[in-house]
């Protein structure tokens, strides 16, 4: 799958392209990461599009799923970097996150940790209430997700606390302001 991406000028910007037969429009798309550190054997990458909707609550679908090692982790997020185009990469922990600075990552992918309480009770919860209201579409990734369903679960989940926590407003057209006088007239 290939996104195509729009940013108009004075509007909000937009990602576009056909997910399981169907055109879909998304607002931003972000892609948590749990990476191999530590006494983890894999890490998990999990791209997730948010919906463009201007009016009504957020709504998640899963775009993409990599698990495995290392080299597969950095060979996923180069490929979903060009492919998806995400535009935030998501990780649990600052020290984490300074992992992904080496990556050759486009310099539009800005890095960030989820917030603190992303991996607790409470992240899991957030999460869980997304799918009971039917705001949250991993449909399409589920197959992808069994191969280690604890860190693909992580991954979305990091992403999705994000998501909840920082909710940016929508942009909206602007007129253009209206001269009344004629130009190179004013103040005479």
């Amino acid at each position: 799958m290939i996104l195509g991406h729009k940013a108009p000028l004075g509007e909000e910007e937009y990602w576009f392209g056909r997910i399981d037969g169907v055109e879909k429009k998304f607002r931003r798309i972000i892609c948590g990461v749990i990476l191999p550190v530590l006494d983890r054997q894999e890490g998990g990458v999990v791209v997730i599009g948010e919906k463009f909707s201007i009016s009504g609550p957020q709504d998640f679908t899963g775009l993409a799923v990599a698990l495995g090692a290392w080299p597969e982790i950095e060979r996923a997020l180069v490929e979903y970097d060009q492919q998806l185009k995400f535009r935030d990469a998501i990780t649990p922990t600052e020290p984490e996150r300074k992992l992904l600075w080496r990556l050759p990552l486009s310099m539009m992918v800005r890095t960030w940790h989820a917030p603190a309480w992303a991996l607790t009770e409470v992240g899991r919860q957030k999460v869980n209430q997304l799918g009971v209201e039917g705001r949250l579409h991993m449909d399409a990734v589920e197959s992808d997700m069994r191969g280690d369903p604890d860190v693909a679960t992580k991954a979305a989940q990091v992403a999705l606390c994000y998501a909840i926590d920082w909710n940016p407003p929508y942009i909206t057209k602007k007129a253009r302001p209206i001269e009344m006088h004629p130009v190179g007239t004013r103040g005479l």
